[in-house]
């Protein structure tokens, strides 16, 4: 009997690599800035932003490599495949972490601390606003990735059989943007109600419960990682000439580079922390185009 035919492989992305490198980079400056760089700190300080595009990101790769197997493809070897890619770096960097625990017991009520060392190597500190930076600070992106993950291959089937009237530019892009506007809204009633009883506006530095539930829960990115699954369709459907991609490209980013330098200053953090960009880097994201090979190879 013959074997099963493996799936083809996409073609690479190439300037995926080169704008994960680009956002990362800003992102440890937002955490750790270097001195002489004070022409980039308009967009230093908002960098927090970039979390959520690599959550769209990861939307966008998942649907791009998976679409074409979406009711062939097996749940547990795709969690599998997951976890073994996540899990081992997420232990070892934990490992190296350990110094950090002392700072925990003695910052922590003793059962909270308790409670972090159980769930952390589960990756379930996500789900506590309070555990949620607990060990390592940054792993927390990890947690809600493990709930997506979990997620993606029933969103990718539903989409498949349930959801194939959705499929053109049109639908496409309104499904972008009311996505875009239903994860902004919680961001947008913690402003507005101040659930946390704040005297003053909240910043980068708010740590109440609340504002903890907007930044470091899973729930709080599923809107942005479905918008990077939204966008994977359109690319499949939209086609743009090198010339038109690469202008609407540019003035996405220059209205996004614009923002930092002249309107961030005067919009609320906790909204631009719920993606208010996100449109613009909905259409800045036609420069991930990938290489068309010349011949589709297995993997």
């Amino acid at each position: 009997m013959g074997s099963q035919a493996k799936p083809l492989r996409k073609p690479a992305l190439p300037a995926l690599s080169g704008i994960r490198t680009l956002l990362a980079l800003f992102i440890l400056f937002f955490h750790f800035t270097p001195p002489g760089v004070d022409f980039l700190l308009p967009i230093i300080d908002n960098s927090f932003i970039f979390v959520g595009t690599f959550f769209l990101i990861s939307g966008f790769i998942l649907m791009y490599n998976y679409d074409e197997r979406a009711t062939t493809l097996s749940k547990r070897d795709f969690w599998v495949a997951r976890f073994a890619r996540l899990y081992p770096t997420y232990v070892f960097v934990l490992l190296l972490s350990t110094p950090l625990l002392s700072g925990e017991w003695q910052g922590r009520p003793h059962i909270e601390f308790w409670t972090g060392l159980v769930v952390t190597p589960l990756l379930l500190q996500g789900w506590s606003p309070s555990l949620a930076t607990f060990w390592n600070t940054v792993a927390w992106t990890l947690s809600a990735d493990l709930v997506l993950y979990l997620l993606f291959p029933y969103v990718l089937r539903i989409w498949a059989t349930h959801g194939a009237f959705l499929n053109t530019p049109t639908r496409l892009i309104g499904v972008i943007l009311l996505l875009w506007l239903v994860g902004l809204s919680p961001h947008a009633y913690y402003h507005f109600a101040n659930p946390d009883h704040l005297s003053g506006p909240a910043d980068r530095f708010t740590g109440t419960a609340w504002m903890r539930t907007l930044k470091y829960t899973p729930m709080a990115y599923l809107c942005t990682f479905l918008v990077g699954l939204t966008l994977a369709k359109l690319h499949a459907l939209v086609t743009f000439t090198p010339s038109r991609r690469f202008a609407l490209a540019a003035v996405s980013l220059s209205f996004i580079l614009a923002f930092f330098y002249v309107g961030a200053p005067h919009v609320p953090y906790v909204i631009i922390h719920g993606a208010l960009l996100q449109p613009f880097s909905v259409c800045s994201s036609l420069v991930w185009r990938g290489r068309i090979p010349s011949r589709a190879s297995s993997p």
